[in-house]
C-alpha cells in the first residue's frame, strides 16, 4: 500500500510534486553550497594538532586603542615564557607565505625552474604545531636550509639533499637553498596549507634583536592551564623586570601598559579582527554566521513550501483516505504512510541537489567559495545536509499527516475545510513566515551591494584615475634603482603614458611593514610604512602638510601622515631628538587609505630608502587611453624591457582592480547572499502559487457568485490581492526593524560606512509587493473569467492534477 500510495500521489497530482520537489532540490542545494563555505571558516587552523592549547602572544597596540598587535623581538617573548612553567613550548614561525620565490635546480643535463611559496620558522616551531618528519631532520636549520611540505616534494620531485638556486636559471654565484627535511601535509583548512616550504631562523644577536620588532611568537600551554592566569603572571613579570631599572612606580606601569601580554587562542585567530597585520588568513565571523542564517532561512521557507502543498491536496486526497479506511486501514497505518511520502519526496528532492551541486560545480559560482564544493571532498556537510533534510521532513509532516487523517469526510467535502479559521490560520501564517524572510534577505542584499559600491567609489586620499600596477619580479626585471629607472624610461617612450613611480608593494592592503622605534619622551611606538620612488608623493597626489617633499637625492627619509603626525606627537624640529629611523623624516602629508574601509587610518608613512630598490610598478596613462590599449602596451613594454621574462610573472591591473582583490571577501558574501535571497524568493513565491492554487478553486462557487451579481473580473483579482497585500503590510512591520538591526550590526565591521536611508526599505517592500501582485493576479486569472454560470451550475471542486 505504501509503495502504491506513493505512486499514485506523483502520477494524479504530478505538477504539484514538481513543483514541491524542485522547490527542495534547490533549497537542499543552496544549502549544501553555504555550509561547505561556513564549514571551511568553523574548521580553519582547528585541524592542527593540539591547536586547542597554542596561543598567540599579543600585546597593546601603540597606535589604536582597543586592537592588539603581535610583533615582538626574540628575546622578550622567550624570557616571558620562561619564567612560567605552564608554558610548554615557545617558537616564532611566519605561518602564512612571506612571500613567493622562483628556484631553480640542476638535474638530468637541464635546469628546472619552479615557484615557491616560502615562508620561515626556527626550530621550536615544526615542535609546536607537530609537523611529522617524513624524511630529514628539522635540527640545526639555518636561513638556507629548507623544510618542505610532502606534496610539494612529490610535485617537483624533489628529495632531502637537493640543492634549489634561488631565481631562475640556476645561475652562478646566486644564493643556494638546501632541502634538508619533508613533512607530512598539515591537515586542511588551515595556512600551513598554503606553505610549501620553511626556511629557518638566523641564531639571535641579542644586540640587533632588541629592537626588531619583527617576530610573531607562539606558545603552548599545558593542559589545565589557564591562558588569562598565565597571561597575568607574564605581566607580573615584566613588572618585577621593568622595577629593576630604577624607574618610578608611575613610569614602570606605563611602560608596562605598552607590553601587557595577552594569550590569543590559536582556534580563533581566524576570526579575530581586533588584531593588526595578522600573520594568518583572516575570515569574518559576521559573515560566517550570516551565511549560516541564510542556509537555515532557505530550508525553512523550503519546508514551509512543503507544509503549504501539503494542504493545499488534502481536500482531494480526503477522498482516497475515507476509502482505505472504508476498507479497513488503521490511522495509523495512513499516518505512516503520509511520513514516508516525505521521505520519498525528500530523498528524489536530495537526488535533484545532487545533480545541481555537480552542474554547478562547473560554474563560475564554484569561484566564490573558498574551497572545492565537489560531494566527495565535503562528505560530513553533505551526509550532515541529506540527515538534517530527512529529519526535518518528517517533522514537519507530522502535523499535516494526524489533520488529514482526523477529519470526518463528510465535514470536509461539505466544503467546511476551506474555511475552517484554524487552517487559514495556519495557511497564511506560514506564507508570512516566508514574506519575512525574503524580505529581510532582499533588504539585506539591497545594503550590501550598496556598501560595496560606497567602498569601491570612495575617497581612498589619492589619485586613482586611469592608474594600473604592475607587481613585478624585482630579482630579474628592476634589481638595482638604475634598472628600475630604465625601465621608467622605456614605458614613457609612448606618450599615453602620463607619469611612472614605483612601491615596494600595493598602496592599498591588508598589511604593511613597519618598524617599532623610541622617540624623545621614552615612547616606544610602532610606525607602518610604504618604501617608495622619490616622486611617488606628487605622481599619486598626496598633498604635504607640514615639512618638505622627497627629493631625488635622499637615501633616507620619511613622511608621516595626519594620523601618525597626531597620533605619535611627532615634530619636525625635534626629529633629530628621536631614534632609530624615525629620526628621518622630512614631512607631513594628509591621511590616505591604506587599508581597507573597514579600519580607520593608521599611524603611517612614505619612505624612501636607496637599499631597497621598490618594485611595485604604478603607471598613469593619458585620458581617454582604452583599459586594453594601456594594458597591452605595459605588457609589451615590460616583456622587450627583458625577453626572457615569463608572461605569467607579471599582471597589469587597474587600481579599482587591486581594490576588488581587497574587498573580495565583501564581494564574495554580497554576491552569494544575492544569489541565494533570489533563489529564498522563488521558493517563496512557489509557496503563494500554491496558496493561490488553494484559494483559487475552493472559492470558484463563491467567485461565480460573486461574478453573477455583478463583480468584474479586476474586482475579484483585487479581492484576490488585497489578501495578499495585508499579508506583505503586515510582513514588512515586522521585517523592517528586523532587517535594520542585522544590517546595523553588519555595518558595524566597517570604520567608514552608508546610512540606512528610508528608500531603500521602501524599494525593497515595493518589490516584493509588485513580485506578489504579478504571481497572483497571474494564477488567479483563469478563476475570475471562468463562466460563473458553468461554475454554479457543476458546483465544481477540487485540484486538477
Amino acid at each position: 500500500m505504501l509503495w502504491r500510495n506513493f505512486l499514485t500521489l506523483l502520477r494524479r497530482y504530478t505538477a504539484s510534486v514538481i513543483l514541491n520537489i524542485v522547490g527542495m532540490s534547490v533549497a537542499f542545494a543552496s544549502a549544501y553550497i553555504i555550509l561547505v563555505q561556513v564549514s571551511y571558516d568553523l574548521r580553519y587552523n582547528r585541524t592542527i594538532p593540539n591547536a586547542q592549547n597554542i596561543y598567540r602572544l599579543e600585546y597593546p597596540s601603540w597606535t589604536t586603542e582597543g586592537r592588539w598587535a603581535m610583533t615582538w623581538n626574540r628575546i622578550l617573548p622567550q624570557a616571558m615564557c620562561e619564567a612560567c612553567p605552564e608554558v610548554e613550548q615557545c617558537a616564532n614561525i611566519y605561518i602564512q607565505p612571506m612571500g613567493k620565490e622562483f628556484f631553480s635546480i640542476k638535474r638530468n643535463y637541464e635546469i628546472d625552474n619552479i615557484e615557491l611559496s616560502l615562508s620561515r620558522s626556527d626550530r621550536q616551531g615544526f615542535a609546536l604545531f607537530g609537523f611529522e618528519l617524513l624524511a630529514g631532520t628539522f635540527d640545526g636549520m639555518g636561513l638556507y636550509d629548507l623544510a618542505m611540505s610532502e606534496s610539494c616534494a612529490r610535485r617537483y620531485g624533489l628529495e632531502v639533499g637537493d640543492r634549489l638556486h634561488l631565481g631562475r636559471g640556476a645561475e652562478k654565484g646566486s644564493v643556494v637553498y638546501t632541502i634538508v627535511g619533508i613533512y607530512r601535509d598539515l591537515p586542511e583548512p588551515s595556512d600551513f596549507a598554503s606553505v610549501d616550504c620553511y626556511a629557518g631562523m638566523h641564531p639571535i644577536d641579542i644586540e640587533k634583536e632588541e629592537h626588531s620588532w619583527s617576530y610573531t611568537c607562539y606558545l603552548s600551554l599545558s593542559e589545565d592551564a589557564d591562558h588569562n592566569a598565565v597571561a597575568a603572571k607574564m605581566k607580573e613579570w615584566l613588572r618585577s623586570e621593568i622595577s629593576t631599572l630604577g624607574m618610578s612606580v608611575d613610569e614602570v606601569e606605563k611602560q608596562l601598559k605598552i607590553v601587557a601580554p595577552r594569550l590569543n587562542p590559536f582556534t580563533r585567530l581566524y576570526f579575530a579582527t581586533e588584531c593588526e597585520g595578522a600573520d594568518i588568513a583572516m575570515g569574518n565571523k559576521v559573515t560566517t554566521l550570516t551565511l549560516l542564517s541564510v542556509a537555515v532561512l532557505i530550508l525553512v521557507i523550503a519546508f514551509i513550501n512543503f507544509v503549504n502543498f501539503f494542504f493545499a491536496l488534502i481536500p482531494v486526497r480526503l477522498r482516497v483516505v475515507n476509502t482505505q479506511k472504508i476498507f479497513g486501514a488503521s490511522t495509523y497505518k495512513l499516518r505512516r504512510s503520509f511520513l514516508l511520502e516525505t521521505v520519498g519526496l525528500i530523498t528524489l528532492a536530495l537526488f535533484g541537489a545532487v545533480v545541481i551541486v555537480v552542474l554547478v560545480g562547473d560554474t563560475s559560482l564554484a569561484g566564490y567559495l573558498s574551497t572545492s564544493m565537489a560531494i566527495e571532498n565535503n562528505w560530513p556537510v553533505a551526509l550532515a545536509m541529506a540527515g538534517t533534510a530527512l529529519l526535518l521532513g518528517v517533522i514537519v509532516s507530522l502535523y499535516p499527516a494526524w489533520y488529514i487523517t482526523k477529519f470526518s469526510p463528510a465535514f470536509i467535502l461539505g466544503g467546511s475545510f476551506h474555511a475552517t479559521k484554524s487552517g487559514r490560520l495556519l495557511r497564511y501564517t506560514l506564507v508570512g513566515v516566508q514574506y519575512i524572510i525574503s524580505l529581510t534577505l532582499i533588504i539585506a542584499v539591497l545594503f550590501m551591494e550598496r556598501q560595496q559600491r560606497f567602498m569601491m567609489n570612495y575617497d581612498m586620499g589619492f589619485n586613482r584615475e586611469q592608474l594600473y600596477s604592475v607587481s613585478t619580479d624585482a630579482d630579474l626585471i628592476v634589481p638595482t634603482r638604475e634598472k628600475l629607472e630604465a625601465l621608467f624610461d622605456k614605458l614613457k617612450q609612448n606618450p599615453i603614458v602620463v607619469d611612472v613611480t614605483a612601491a615596494n608593494g600595493e598602496m592599498v592592503a591588508p598589511t604593511h611593514s613597519g618598524w617599532g622605534v623610541n622617540i624623545e619622551d621614552g615612547r616606544f611606538v610602532s610606525l607602518w610604512a610604504l618604501n617608495v620612488y622619490w616622486n611617488f608623493l606628487d605622481f599619486m597626489g598626496v598633498e604635504l602638510t607640514g615639512g618638505r617633499n622627497f627629493l631625488p637625492s635622499d637615501t633616507m627619509a620619511l613622511i608621516v601622515n595626519e594620523a601618525g603626525r597626531k597620533g605619535l606627537n611627532l615634530q619636525l624640529e625635534k626629529a633629530t631628538t628621536y631614534e632609530g629611523v624615525i629620526k628621518h623624516i622630512a614631512g607631513f602629508c594628509s591621511d590616505w587609505h591604506s587599508r581597507s574601509l573597514q579600519f580607520a587610518v593608521p599611524a603611517m608613512c612614505f619612505c624612501v630608502n636607496n637599499e631597497t630598490v621598490p618594485s611595485h610598478l604604478y603607471i598613469r596613462v593619458a585620458k581617454g587611453t582604452s583599459s586594453a590599449e594601456a594594458r597591452k602596451y605595459i605588457s609589451k613594454s615590460i616583456a622587450e624591457f627583458n625577453p626572457s621574462l615569463p608572461v605569467n610573472s607579471y599582471t597589469v591591473r587597474s587600481i579599482d582592480e587591486e581594490l576588488e582583490r581587497l574587498y573580495s571577501s565583501e564581494q564574495k558574501l554580497t554576491m552569494l547572499i544575492t544569489l541565494f535571497a533570489a533563489i529564498s524568493i522563488l521558493i517563496s513565491l512557489l509557496g503563494v502559487f500554491g496558496l493561490v492554487l488553494f484559494e483559487s478553486h475552493y472559492r470558484r462557487r463563491e467567485i461565480g457568485i460573486r461574478r453573477v451579481n455583478g463583480a468584474t473580473v479586476v474586482e475579484i483579482l483585487i479581492m484576490f490581492n488585497a489578501q495578499f497585500l495585508k499579508i506583505v503590510a503586515l510582513c514588512a512591520i515586522i521585517a523592517v526593524p528586523l532587517s535594520y538591526y542585522t544590517v546595523s550590526k553588519w555595518l558595524t565591521n566597517f570604520a567608514y560606512r552608508i546610512s540606512l536611508d528610508w528608500w531603500v526599505f521602501a524599494v525593497a517592500i515595493a518589490f516584493l509587493t509588485l513580485l506578489t501582485v504579478l504571481i497572483v493576479t497571474v494564477r488567479s486569472w483563469r478563476a475570475a473569467t471562468e463562466n460563473p454560470v458553468d461554475v454554479i451550475k457543476n458546483n465544481k471542486t477540487g485540484i486538477r492534477p
